[in-house]
């Protein structure tokens, strides 16, 4: 045998088991999380760098849809972590993807007259409130009893609820409670707790409050955004043209009105008169995003802004916020256009939906030639260029058939909330069109609710917990007095 046939003979085929470490690094970049676990099964090389090598999940593009732990974050969960929950995560939405899928565990979480519940991240714990009652329970160790002892007792009835796992097992949760005076006149009270959760398997059915701090407010405001010290609400009045902001740890607050250009290239009226319904912080962009509408103008808009300093005027009295007035001047502001521009862009690809910021969302009517083959809508995901607050805005048009059942459709935000207030149902069958919280896809889920849990009784879907596959349902025994008792469903 020849030199020249002995090397042909021994030449080793490059694969993703012998090529330099760096370079698997760069096939893997924006791999999924089912192909990240596919992958790391295949030899015990990937494997190790899987459970060792950070960069390579966090470049996934659907990364947001692991069920972490209520407490945790994507940051302070550890490396070697990522694969169970990637596992975890491709089993749920296989399940739960299966069509007209039936629970695999259904669980009591209340009796009659529970108001109000918050399936937090990682699915395990939820919050319920009953009148001025609160109880925050680990659902795998039972249900709670309504005449169990609550983790609180507020003085007033509990209005809103709004969590943010701060990571290391912590996490903060604001109430809004709605108080009488004596002169019967309403006033609030938030209360900003600070909770330490137990680690996973932990046989605590609880957590702990580390502290509380409560605050007498001039009006009951719903809690739109948690960032780090600041609460971020809107305004409840009328107009709902102003953004509140609190500072809970220093007892400043202040009340901003905002600054709009006129657009006059785009709308011919001056007197815009906007209501906002939506405000929050994105990480990425280090930027407030505040979604509106333009009232006179019929029109929607997305503003750009810096967080801005809250004034501290005076010594506040315990208890009190020192409220002070200014302006809130955008960065960027963007109108959206109406669902036939030709903006609108049609891509299902995962990696591509990724690099784009998800800031709104918003059904419309199937257009075209696909209005005559489908009869239903599409969902238009406003999404800006990854290059930040002065970036290129793109309309990504997602469309889906919408069956006769198909009441419910929820909106990318983590918590899945459904986005239309609807009649209660009594189909056994119900469709669920939402995106997974990574915003890399939609899924029109087909579950099937049993019938001997129904009774031919009417019920709502509550919440829908994706990354977890779990949604929580109201079944009414009195429809009239939205009385009923509160189950999860687990697919």
């Amino acid at each position: 045998m020849t030199s020249r046939s002995l090397q042909t003979n021994t030449r080793i085929t490059p694969s993703l088991h012998t090529i330099a470490s760096e370079l698997v690094l760069e096939i893997l970049r924006e791999a999924s999380l089912a192909t990240l676990v596919s992958i790391a099964q295949t030899s015990a090389r990937l494997y190790n760098m899987l459970r060792t090598i950070r960069s390579i999940w966090m470049n996934s593009p659907d990364i947001h849809d692991l069920p972490i732990s209520a407490g945790e974050t994507l940051t302070t969960i550890p490396t070697s972590s990522f694969l169970r929950l990637a596992l975890r995560a491709v089993i749920i939405r296989t399940h739960l993807e299966t069509p007209f899928a039936t629970p695999v565990q259904i669980l009591k979480i209340f009796e009659l007259g529970v108001e109000m519940s918050v399936l937090l991240p990682g699915g395990n714990w939820v919050i319920v409130t009953h009148g001025e009652k609160m109880w925050i329970h680990n659902i795998e160790h039972g249900s709670p009893e309504i005449d169990s002892e609550p983790i609180f007792l507020a003085s007033g009835k509990i209005e809103h609820v709004k969590f943010e796992s701060v990571g290391s097992g912590k996490a903060t949760l604001v109430l809004m409670i709605a108080e009488s005076t004596n002169l019967g006149l309403s006033q609030s009270q938030a209360l900003i707790f600070d909770l330490h959760f137990a680690p996973e398997g932990s046989s605590e059915d609880r957590p702990h409050i580390a502290s509380v701090v409560s605050y007498h407010i001039p009006n009951l405001f719903t809690i739109v955004s948690i960032r780090g010290h600041f609460i971020m609400t809107d305004d409840p009045s009328d107009s709902g043209d102003r953004l509140v902001i609190i500072d809970y740890q220093r007892g400043s607050g202040t009340n901003f009105d905002i600054r709009l250009a006129n657009f006059a290239d785009e709308i011919e009226t001056e007197e815009l008169g906007m209501t906002i319904y939506d405000i929050s912080f994105i990480d990425t962009l280090q930027k407030l995003v505040i979604l509106a509408y333009l009232r006179t103008a019929d029109r929607e808009v997305i503003l750009f802004a810096d967080v801005p300093a809250i004034e501290s005027v005076g010594t506040p009295k315990s208890g009190e916020i020192s409220w002070s007035q200014s302006t809130l001047h955008p960065t960027h502001q963007y109108l959206v256009p109406d669902f036939q521009s030709t903006k609108l862009l049609i891509s299902h690809d995962e990696a591509l939906l990724s690099r784009h910021i998800p800031l709104h969302e918003y059904t419309a009517p199937s257009t075209g030639v696909y209005s005559k083959i489908f009869h239903g809508r599409d969902i238009i995901s406003v999404r800006l260029a990854p290059k930040g607050a002065d970036g290129e805005m793109l309309f990504f048009r997602f469309r889906y058939e919408q069956h006769p059942d198909d009441l419910y459709y929820t909106s990318f935000k983590r918590d899945h909330s459904p986005e239309f207030e609807l009649t209660p149902s009594v189909h056994s069958r119900q469709g669920i069109s939402c995106f997974n919280a990574s915003c890399t896809r939609l899924s029109s889920l087909r579950i099937s609710i049993p019938e001997e849990l129904l009774l031919g009784r009417h019920y709502m879907i509550q919440t829908v917990n994706p990354n977890e596959g779990r949604i929580v349902l109201l079944i009414y025994d009195d429809e009239q007095e939205n009385m009923g008792r509160l189950y999860i469903m687990q697919y």
